[in-house]
């Protein structure tokens, strides 16, 4: 099993997901809100709008989340602090 990780760092969590090709990204509610923090991948998701990490990082801290990621894996999940 990978290595997992906590990440709470601005410059890391953007250095992780520069090596995945991950783009951040939110899950709109209903109500046209911004939703849950997740990442694009590249993948067909019409579930995503892509947000820039000013308002990520902003989402991020207002939930007071933390990223577990794995080594070598585009493993990623939110977390509460």
């Amino acid at each position: 099993m990978s290595k997992q990780n906590t990440l709470t760092d601005h410059d890391a969590i953007k250095k992780w997901a520069d090596n995945y090709d991950a783009t951040p990204s939110v899950v709109q509610t209903d109500d046209g809100q911004s939703g849950i923090l997740r990442f694009d991948m590249g993948g067909d998701n019409d579930d995503l709008e892509k947000v820039t990490w000013e308002h990520f990082f902003d989402l991020f801290e207002e939930n007071k989340l933390a990223l577990i990621t794995a080594d070598d894996s585009n493993f990623n999940k939110f977390v509460s602090r």
